[in-house]
């Protein structure tokens, strides 16, 4: 075959049984033109059997796009629902839950911050509570209403919100790093560090696992206000990520089930009189299962992402999960059509088997 020919040789050239045998190929192979090698350019049949080759790849590319649009349109429209109602429900109401709360912080003076409750907790505290409490109840809102992948992936990024006492040890280990030359030096990272350093992260973790000779001034700080301050901040902060997926999936989504749905009519449209119901039912039939196997894709994708990711890798996750949707999408649709005319031909050869046969017409 082509393949096997040797660039090297200017006298290696694709032979017409070759090239016959490209574009009879099931799976769409082009030669490699630019190189020379491969077509004889003088040999016009060789060159009319390049274009017809490219001709038909190129036709089964957009023929694939076309499918993957048509297949793949239910589960955008599932992405876009998911994407809006984490927006919404969840993004939106923590971000004006922190701000309300970060105001009434920002208001009190420093008596009023440290004045006690009947409890005897600080209203610096009861604010940071407050903030903490809203937002996993938003998060556990927001799961409910999700679809299956959808809720599944949510629960792989992020299980569940960490205990307040560890974030509230976070946060003063991150402010004891800052401000107690000591801490930085005893673990070997510069104060300036950028939050976002993976040096400064995992500074920040293993002060807040064993503070060692700095527990007490880690629990001051941890019932401090400015630590108080920080948690109701980072109640109004989502994973940036997962945040920017969902803005594209909100708008994207219904563009690109709208196409899709619009050529599966196109095609309904197009067909001839007679054809037109069958066209009709092969298309639902693509819609239909690849709505079913992309759902199905989405649980499965989101299990298999929390194998090849593991926690706190939202990018690994949503790339795994979104890649696997993808395929089942494609697959279950073209599985959905393949039944549908399997169906089809075998209802038209038992029609056919049931018609009366020779010259006895009708004797009721």
């Amino acid at each position: 075959m082509a393949g096997a020919c040797d660039p090297s040789r200017s006298s290696c050239k694709t032979s017409a049984n070759d090239m016959q045998s490209l574009i009879r190929a099931p799976v769409c192979q082009v030669p490699q033109f630019g190189s020379m090698f491969l077509v004889d350019t003088q040999d016009r049949s060789q060159l009319d059997a390049f274009w017809r080759v490219e001709q038909r790849c190129g036709q089964q590319g957009l023929e694939s796009l076309r499918n993957g649009l048509e297949y793949q349109a239910g589960m955008r429209l599932i992405q876009a629902r998911d994407a809006h109602i984490r927006l919404s429900t969840y993004t939106d109401q923590a971000q004006r839950i922190s701000r309300s709360l970060l105001e009434k912080f920002d208001a009190m003076t420093p008596e009023q911050a440290f004045a006690l409750d009947a409890n005897g907790v600080p209203v610096h505290e009861q604010l940071k509570q407050s903030a903490y409490q809203q937002r996993s109840v938003l998060l556990e809102k927001t799961r409910q209403r999700l679809s299956p992948g959808g809720r599944r992936l949510s629960e792989v990024i992020k299980d569940q919100s960490p205990p307040l006492n560890d974030l509230s040890r976070r946060y003063a280990a991150e402010q004891l790093i800052r401000t107690n030359p000591k801490v930085a030096q005893s673990l070997n990272v510069p104060a300036d560090a950028p939050r976002t350093s993976s040096q400064f992260r995992a500074a920040v973790k293993q002060l807040a696992m064993n503070a060692g000779e700095f527990e007490s001034d880690l629990a001051t700080a941890a019932r401090s206000p400015a630590v108080s301050r920080a948690v109701i901040d980072a109640a109004g902060r989502s994973n940036r990520a997962v945040t920017a997926l969902a803005r594209v999936s909100r708008v994207a989504g219904p563009i690109a089930a709208g196409a899709g749905v619009a050529l599966s009519v196109h095609e309904v449209m197009a067909a001839p009189e007679g054809k037109r119901l069958y066209v009709a039912g092969r298309e639902a039939s693509g819609f239909a299962g690849g709505t079913i196997a992309g759902i199905g894709g989405g649980v499965a994708g989101a299990y298999l992402a929390s194998l090849a990711c593991g926690p706190g890798a939202p990018v690994c996750a949503l790339v795994v999960t979104v890649v696997v949707i993808g395929t089942a999408s494609y697959a279950g649709g073209a599985l959905g059509e393949s039944a549908f005319e399997h169906g089809a031909a075998a209802a038209a050869r038992s029609g056919a088997a049931s018609q009366p046969r020779g010259g006895a017409s009708g004797s009721w």
